[in-house]
């Protein structure tokens, strides 16, 4: 296993969190993949941003709820993290607010 990842068990099931370099993300900060346990998130972030996204990924894989489509999953998946971690929540609002990319990323999605 890589080493800049970690093992994180849920009621009773594994997920894995798998830290990468920049250039294999960009624009995005994370992203999980539910089906396979596990999400990825980039390693340059600041340390109070990675560890929100961090749950926000992990929030990701551990919900079940299907409402809404991509935008529900956003909607559940920034709240709860955010009220455990409300500064890394504005931290990485902020960082978003000033990157042209992902602000073309999320313009792009809800087309």
């Amino acid at each position: 296993m890589n080493t800049n990842s970690e093992v994180i068990i849920v009621k009773e099931k594994t997920y894995t969190i798998i830290y990468v370099p920049k250039r294999k993300l960009y624009p995005l900060f994370g992203i999980a993949f539910r089906d396979q346990c596990v999400a990825y998130v980039r390693e340059d972030l600041p340390i109070v941003v990675k560890r929100f996204v961090r749950q926000h990924e992990l929030h990701h894989l551990t919900d079940t709820a299907n409402w809404s489509g991509w935008i529900g999953s956003e909607i559940r998946a920034n709240p709860i993290p955010g009220l455990k971690d409300p500064i890394g929540l504005l931290v990485s609002t902020l960082l978003t607010l000033s990157s042209l990319d992902r602000i073309r990323l999320y313009l792009k999605r809800f087309k």
